[in-house]
């Protein structure tokens, strides 16, 4: 039988800045359907594979989960089980803020992955001008919260909304700073009475993409394919993917809704087309029951979620946005890779494309009506009635990207702003 020393998760030595995470979901079985998740993943395996010393800590979804893991080189703590009411969500608050005040003398910063409920925590350790006038061997542990998301999705829009907002506002005025990815986001936060050196602008990492080639998508198809039936192709397919969490209300005001209410339509037009649909949620039997009712369900993969994406995005030859929090992680994964991308022209992603100071560039997306199906599906044609030169547009979006953005320009921002303690 192992030890209680053997079963504990070992500590990763690195050389860099110390980091704790703060984030509501790091789920590495599931971030395939939850863009937050996602998002908080990706940016701690950037901050480790550049060499910070990363710590995460996130609740428990389940009581059975374990207290400790490590993923990579990153230490995952689930400090308690999630907050499911107002109540437990302040019991929760307040146990976080007392667990990182407890670890913050062996951190150099500790950083929330929204503007949402832990900013309070955060907000109650320790600061840098808190601690300068206390004993010389205290080091001060630097604070920050990411304000992002669009829309109906942004953090400052739940500010508004939600009933822990006006605790929020008030708590991020004691941080170090806020990081922002938008110019439109640091508007608003001044307007709300944030001093502009409060807040810093980063840039979202981006890698080189490379091409894929017709072994590897082979290859990724089979696996895939292998792993469930319905995602067998054909060496004429053709795969259009979208990827979300099936929630809303049926028809075009959900996302799914817009993609069940053409799928008929576009795969009677193309029949060597696969529409694969990744994630989970309440639409997903109704989903079902209409591309049933539609005779195109043998047509249309529907397998859930997955906790690595890179099979599926090897394999597809176009992605459907249509929601405000794909752009926490779905959408620049897409540029990166040069995947054709089909998204609405609403005020949400063109907010989050505002950073492009290439105009043309906006020309290397299919762009559509969200109130229009019509509008969806023209959009769908002009990508695959002329996949090649989409698949061109692409690249050459996803090379303007790198050069206005590469990931190690924007690691050297992030070991810049989080720092080291001498």
């Amino acid at each position: 039988m192992a030890t209680a020393a053997e079963t504990q998760p070992q500590l990763v030595t690195q050389s860099g800045p110390r980091v704790m995470l703060v984030t509501r979901h790091f789920w590495p079985h599931a971030s395939g359907q939850h863009e937050t998740a996602a998002a908080a993943m990706r940016l701690a395996r950037f901050w480790a594979d550049g060499g910070m010393a990363v710590e995460v800590v996130t609740p428990k979804y389940e009581s059975s989960w374990p207290s400790q893991f490590v993923w990579g080189s990153v230490i995952v703590h689930r400090l308690a089980v999630a907050p499911r009411s107002e109540w437990s969500n302040s019991r929760y608050v307040r146990l976080l803020g007392q667990w990182l005040n407890q670890q913050s003398e062996r951190l150099d910063a500790i950083v929330g992955d929204q503007m949402r409920e832990d900013v309070p925590a955060i907000a109650s350790v320790a600061s840098v001008s808190e601690n300068e006038s206390n004993a010389a061997n205290v080091r001060p542990t630097r604070r920050y919260a990411i304000c992002g998301g669009v829309g109906h999705d942004g953090d400052l829009a739940w500010c508004q909304r939600a009933r822990a907002g006006t605790r929020t506002m008030k708590a991020i005025t004691r941080l170090d700073q806020i990081i922002t990815t938008s110019s439109a986001t640091d508007r608003a936060l001044m307007a709300q009475g944030i001093a502009d050196k409060q807040l810093h602008r980063m840039t979202v990492p981006l890698v080189r993409h490379r091409a894929v080639s017709t072994a590897r998508r082979n290859a990724a198809r089979k696996a895939l394919a292998l792993a469930n039936s319905d995602m067998g192709t054909t060496s004429q397919s053709r795969v259009l993917l979208w990827c979300g969490s099936m929630e809303g209300r049926p028809g075009i005001e959900s996302g799914i809704g817009r993609i069940v209410g053409s799928a008929r339509l576009l795969l009677a037009r193309y029949p060597d087309m696969r529409l694969w649909l990744i994630g989970d949620g309440p639409l997903r039997d109704w989903a079902h029951t209409e591309l049933r009712a539609e005779g195109v369900r043998s047509l249309v993969a529907m397998p859930g979620s997955f906790p690595d994406m890179t099979d599926v995005m090897d394999s597809v030859d176009g992605v459907i946005a249509t929601d405000a929090a794909q752009i926490r992680d779905l959408l620049w994964d897409v540029m990166r890779r040069a995947i054709p991308l089909i998204a609405p022209d609403d005020v949400a992603f063109k907010s989050a494309w505002s950073f492009c100071e290439n105009a043309q560039m906006a020309d290397c997306i299919a762009w559509y009506s969200a109130t229009q199906p019509k509008s969806l599906r023209k959009a769908v044609r002009a990508v695959w009635d002329d996949l090649p030169t989409s698949q061109q547009l692409a690249t050459g979006l996803a090379d303007y990207l790198y050069r206005t953005m590469p990931a190690t320009e924007c690691f050297e921002q992030w070991r810049l702003l989080l720092g080291c303690k001498t």
